[in-house]
Order: C-alpha cells, then structure tokens, then sequence
C-alpha cells in the first residue's frame, strides 16, 4: 500500500490550505470595513491628490506707459498654472543708460497700485528724468497652500515730471517800460533745476516779452510748501524788456513751460 504522506504533492496542499486561509481572512476584514462603512457596504479607497506651487504662465502688465509724478499707475494680474490664493506686488524704479544693465531699486511700495512720489522714485534730477531712461515696474508672485511661483515682471513704464508749481512774490518796477521779477518755481518729482518762463502780457492775452532761465536757488522750505518737489525754487531776479503795454506777468515751469500762474502787474512809477 502505497503511503501518500510524503508524496511530492503534499506539500503543494499545504500551501494551498494556506492560500485559502489568506484569502478567507482577507475577505473577513474587508466584511468588517464594509460594515463600519455604512448601509452601501463600499470601502472608499482615497489616493493622495499631487499639489504644486504655482508656475507662471503670463507676466503682469501696468494700465500706463507713462505715467506722471502724482499719478497713479495699476498693475494687472498674471495668469499661472495651478491654483492661486494670493498674488503679491511690489513696486521697483529702473534706470538704464545707453547700453548698460537696467538697474532697478525696491520703491518700497506694495500693492497692486503706486503713485510716484519724490520720496520714492529716488529723487532724480532733470537731466536724468529727461532722459527717457527712468522708469518704473511691478515685481509679482503666485502663493497657494504649497508654495510661491517664481517672481515676474511687467514691462516698463516711463515716469515724467509732474505738475509744475511756482509763486512770484514780488514784481518790481525798474523804469516804465521795464520789470523784473523775484519769484520760485519747481515740479513734482524733479529734486534740481528745472526750466522757466516769465512772460509779460498785454490786456488782450497777446506776449508782448519774455525771458526764459533755469530755477537754481536753493530753497529748502520749498519742501514744506511743495513735499512732492526737491529743494530747488527761486528763479532769482528776472528783467523783462519791451513791457511798455504789458499788463500781467505770468510764470511758465517746466519742459513744456506749463502755465502756473499769473498776476497783475503793479502800478509804474512816476517819472
């Protein structure tokens, strides 16, 4: 009689009783799963969803470009891949002269909204405004719960003097048909000299003389009158010939001699 205990396939029916063991118990705890999962008997297998920082997809742009000193400019959005919570700006002035690397500096401003100030566009002389090297940009980055976007810049926007501001606090008589004038000039944004007009003007608007210059005296309480323009002011003593039939003298500041104001000319003296 032949004995079956140590045949070849003995081993092989351990190994499937043991299979099947596994399997029953496999099937048993998934039974309990799906009773503390509820009436539907399903066990929700939950995979963790990849999250990434945002990546850029398109710069920001600005509403101008060009905007004044006292002006307001508005940065636009980037678009990014991936979600956003928040995006954060912060505003940069630049200058650049013939081919040499653009230089920028923080203005110190944040938002997606900057108004140029004296204060924070560094103060620049004229000869530097006028230039057509100085500008301003915005700096932006994407947040969300893992992480920040790399930084992207608008283009740049040019920045120019402002309103001009002037005073003439005193017009004298020399002899009757000539006047001088002791007056202060400036514009917003220009800390240095910048150039003016004094104009004398018959009854009927029509400019009967003129003289023209460059304000350079220094005028440190200007600063407290106009906090948007350097020290610069005084135009000094300005003589006016051929005024004969002038009636009012008026003051014009700036590259394109913007009128800032006027008055009457005072009574000439007898002779």
């Amino acid at each position: 009689m032949t004995n079956h205990t140590n045949s070849p396939r003995h081993p092989r029916s351990r190994a499937t009783r043991a299979a099947v063991a596994l399997i029953v118990a496999l099937v048993a705890l998934i039974g309990l799963q799906s009773q503390s999962a509820g009436a539907s008997g399903v066990v929700p297998i939950v995979f963790p969803y990849p999250s990434f920082s945002p990546t850029v997809r398109t710069a920001p742009t600005l509403s101008v470009s060009t905007v004044a000193v006292g002006n307001t400019v508005t940065a636009k959005p980037p678009t990014f891949s991936g979600t956003v919570t928040r995006i954060d700006y912060a505003w940069e002035y630049c200058t650049q002269r013939g081919g040499a690397a653009l230089s920028c500096n923080p203005t110190g401003v944040w938002g997606n909204r900057y108004t140029p100030t004296l204060a924070s566009t560094g103060g620049m002389t004229l000869a530097q405004w006028t230039s057509g090297n100085y500008h301003v940009r915005v700096l932006a980055r994407g947040y969300n719960a893992t992480g920040a976007s790399a930084a992207t810049y608008s283009p740049l926007t040019r920045v120019v003097p402002g309103a001009a501001r002037g005073q003439l606090p005193l017009v004298q008589w020399w002899n009757g048909s000539t006047f001088a004038v002791s007056g202060a000039a400036a514009a917003d944004g220009v800390d240095g000299a910048i150039p003016f007009r004094v104009r004398a003007v018959r009854w009927d608007g029509v400019t009967v003389g003129s003289t023209f210059g460059n304000t350079g005296l220094f005028r440190p309480d200007l600063r407290s009158i106009w906090p948007n323009t350097g020290n610069w002011g005084g135009s000094g003593t300005v003589v006016v010939n051929g005024a004969s039939a002038a009636t009012t003298v008026c003051l014009d500041v700036g590259l394109s001699y913007v009128q800032v104001l006027c008055q009457k000319l005072p009574p000439r003296p007898l002779t």
